[in-house]
């Protein structure tokens, strides 16, 4: 989430700096990101960088902004280069991976009943046909290829987003 913000700050100032090549890029990643983490405020910035670069390409020329004065344009391209330079984190969000494998154990067990995060599946009524069609569907929504023995090797939900998360950041 924080990601998200960071990146759609960082392409706003682009944009006030006329960097229209860099908004655009960092814009496009930006609203990746804050889709895949479900960050609509980073999402609706990012839009509005994207769609501002859209016209002003569409006009033919950058419109004429009110210039910002030099030390005004240095803060800004200062924020935007430490925010760059910031280490970007690999792999999936851990919220979005809990999300994720809550939705498909509640969908597994056809419940809405919550599912403590530690308990272990196989109690929870989970068998070998529905942990296979659960590993599955996670294979699919998270576009991994989770081991066969996932439920045995990771019998909760918190166990099974660690693993999820860890081996997505390799």
């Amino acid at each position: 989430g924080n990601q998200a913000n960071a990146m759609a700050t960082n392409c706003e100032a682009y944009l006030l700096l006329k960097k229209m090549d860099l908004a655009l890029e960092t814009g496009n990643a930006a609203l990746e990101l804050s889709q895949r983490v479900e960050n609509y405020e980073a999402e609706g910035r990012a839009l509005k960088v994207i769609e501002e670069c859209r016209a002003m390409a569409s006009a033919g020329a950058a419109p004429v902004q009110a210039a910002l004065p030099d030390q005004a344009q240095q803060a800004v391209a200062a924020q935007a280069t430490s925010v760059a330079a910031a280490p970007v984190k690999k792999g999936l969000d851990p919220a979005y991976v809990r999300g994720v494998v809550n939705n498909a154990v509640l969908q597994s067990l056809a419940t809405d009943e919550e599912v403590h995060e530690d308990s272990p599946l196989m109690e929870t009524g989970m068998d070998s046909l529905t942990s296979v069609s659960f590993r599955n569907g996670l294979n699919q929504q998270l576009g991994m290829n989770l081991p066969a023995a996932l439920m045995f090797d990771y019998p909760s939900q918190r166990a099974i987003v660690d693993h999820v998360v860890e081996s997505s950041m390799v």
